[in-house]
Formats: C-alpha cells, sequence, structure tokens
C-alpha cells in the first residue's frame, strides 16, 4: 500500500506541472538520510521522467523497506488512452492527462 502512495504522490506532483516547459523531466534519487518518510522507508529510490511532446516515461527504480529491488515502468502519452505498466503489483494500466491552463480573467 506504501508503493500505491508513494506512486500516486509522484504522478499528483509531477503531472500537472509537464504543462510549464515541462520542469519535472529530469533525475531524482531519494536520499533517505534526509527524508522524512515514516518507516519503514525504502533502502533506495530513483525516478526518470522523460518528456518528448505529449509522450510520456517514467521509470523508477530502487530497494524497497524490506531489501527487494524493484523497477517499475510507466509510458504512455497524454491522451487519456490506457497505457500498460511494467513492475507494478498493484495496477496493470494507466492513463495520462495534462492540465488545462487557467484562463486569464477566470480567476483560478
Amino acid at each position: 500500500m506504501q508503493a500505491i502512495g508513494a506512486l500516486l504522490l509522484a504522478c499528483t506532483l509531477v503531472l500537472p506541472a509537464f504543462a510549464a516547459s515541462d520542469p519535472f523531466s529530469g533525475t531524482w534519487k531519494l536520499n533517505v538520510a534526509k527524508s522524512k518518510l515514516l518507516a519503514p522507508a525504502p533502502g533506495s529510490d530513483t525516478v526518470r521522467v522523460e518528456i518528448e511532446g505529449n509522450d510520456l516515461r517514467i521509470d523508477r527504480e530502487g530497494v524497497d523497506e524490506k531489501g527487494e529491488p524493484f523497477k517499475l515502468t510507466l509510458q504512455g502519452g497524454f491522451d487519456d488512452s490506457r497505457y500498460g505498466i511494467s513492475g507494478f503489483r498493484y495496477a496493470d494500466a494507466i492513463s495520462f492527462r495534462r492540465r488545462r491552463p487557467s484562463h486569464p480573467g477566470r480567476g483560478k
């Protein structure tokens, strides 16, 4: 269940920002020593996000709280289609959608 929470948190934080020149393309590594994650925390966690136009790829790998290695791959496009997930035991498909930019004068 903690893996689901981490995946959803990553998608919630990362996906809405893609409309702003894709500032979250890149690689992030968890610093376990500085992390405020509740125990049991993973041994390591690295997330790579690649965006080209409307294509998205997210690779996540590391060592879980039990010392077991894991690897997760999400690949698809921002078109609400269902795309398969590789390496995730809690789901087998996901869809992506870009957040629509707010319109000037309409408020937030």
